[in-house]
């Protein structure tokens, strides 16, 4: 695979729960910014405060989201100043907000709302004593189309576009869409192991299943849209993982025609939290990756990656 050629200083190492040694090897990478959300983290940074600048998580809240992060990470807009003031008594740089609404976040207003309260900080932090702050990440959130759940990005954005208009001129934005960048640049391909009629109902046991790349369905709460390559009358059936754990079951209603051992059954959206997550259960490798930049030319050579 290509490499991106990305200057390491343009990296930020965005977990606010940090070892020692991860700062320090993130230094030697080039990383110099990183993201902290609370006093015992910022202190670990102050063998290395010439070296570094900070972003400060703050938390919102997000009843919109599938996974609210922020029950988990950020500080309350409320205790920023009294944070960002201890920090540079420390001779700590603060060099900008960060926040991230939740995962798969359905409404726009959670962004535009922290959007609104970050700008009214840094707002309030320039006409203080202390130096301006001039980077604000917003983080991820932005829905894909899995099974069931879509929303046209270009709306859901206006009112995200609009919120940050508002924000000072020398406020440089960046933003993590992580699942959205990634989730449709895969798919997966699995096939029936096994079959049997259980409860009156087809079951077809696969080569993968959720100890793999169908973890994300309990890490993540995704559901995948999943089809048979294979044209027939269908009926409801279940398609359950190899493991020998009961919990591993993909679907346990699909409509599917009959299948035989061998046919394929393909999952789409599968490019976020799925390989991630997998493990090697049962002693049952992970799924191995394709990487096709260019189909009509590596078809032929298609090189496999573990």
């Amino acid at each position: 695979m290509e490499q991106c050629s990305i200057p390491p200083q343009r990296t930020i190492h965005t977990h606010p729960i940090k070892r020692d040694i991860d700062i320090r090897t993130s230094l030697r990478y080039g990383c110099t910014t990183f993201v902290v959300d609370n006093m015992s983290e910022l202190k670990k940074f102050l063998p290395y405060r010439e070296r570094v600048g900070l972003l400060l998580r703050l938390a919102f809240s997000n009843r919109y989201a599938v996974v609210d992060l922020s029950k988990k990470f950020g500080l309350d807009v409320a205790e920023a100043p009294a944070f960002i003031t201890k920090a540079e008594s420390l001779g700590i740089r603060i060099k900008g907000l960060s926040f991230h609404v939740g995962s798969q976040s359905t409404q726009p207003e959670a962004h535009v709302l922290a959007i609104k309260r970050c700008t009214a900080l840094l707002e309030s932090i320039r006409d203080g004593a202390g130096a301006p702050l001039s980077l604000l990440d917003i983080g991820g959130g932005f829905p894909i189309a899995y099974a069931g759940f879509g929303i046209d990005i270009k709306p859901f954005c206006a009112p995200i576009r609009s919120a940050l208009k508002t924000l000072p001129d020398y406020v440089q934005v960046i933003a993590e869409p992580g699942r959205f960048i990634a989730a449709p640049a895969m798919t997966c391909l699995t096939s029936v192991i096994g079959k049997t009629q259980r409860q009156h109902r087809p079951w077809y046991y696969l080569d993968d299943g959720v100890y793999g790349s169908f973890s994300g369905q309990i890490f993540d709460h995704a559901r995948y849209p999943i089809y048979a390559l294979k044209q027939g009358a269908r009926t409801e059936s279940v398609l359950a993982g190899p493991t020998c754990d009961s919990i591993d079951i993909i679907t346990s209603s699909i409509q599917l025609p009959q299948l035989e051992i061998g046919d394929l059954i393909i999952a789409t959206m599968m490019g976020a939290y799925t390989s991630a997550t997998a493990t090697a259960f049962n002693f049952i490798p992970k799924t191995p990756i394709a990487v096709l930049n260019d189909i009509k030319k590596t078809i032929p050579s298609m090189r496999r990656i573990p």
